[in-house]
């Protein structure tokens, strides 16, 4: 139950002026920087289900801002589907990310070629 406070406490303190940028305004930059702060608290959890459930909902985070244009959004949700073992939509993400001459996610898809 501590756990979800913390969660609920984070995502509604992670500044709501960037939550509203991103979910109102559509600014695909503030939907990453809210993931960011959600998965930067990672290092508090307890158990690894925990973890998870900061993973995830991070990762919707990024969905959203991938969605809004946010080439580092898509990189970041790239990422995590290749962590979670969907190596295809993975690797689609950072091609997206990389056609739109996004280096880090161009220097991250030749690990996997």
């Amino acid at each position: 139950m501590k756990f979800f406070f913390l969660l609920f406490f984070i995502s509604s303190c992670s500044s709501i002026s960037d939550q509203d940028k991103c979910l109102k305004e559509g600014s695909g930059d503030k939907c990453h920087d809210v993931g960011m702060k959600i998965f930067s608290t990672i290092t508090e959890v307890k158990n690894k289900e925990q973890g998870e459930l900061i993973k995830e909902s991070a990762a919707n985070w990024f969905r959203q801002g991938c969605d809004n244009g946010s080439l580092i959004s898509c990189h970041e949700l790239g990422r995590y589907h290749l962590q979670m073992g969907r190596r295809s939509i993975g690797k689609m993400l950072l091609e997206q990310a990389c056609q739109q001459e996004h280096d880090k996610s161009c220097i991250e898809l030749k690990k996997y070629d």
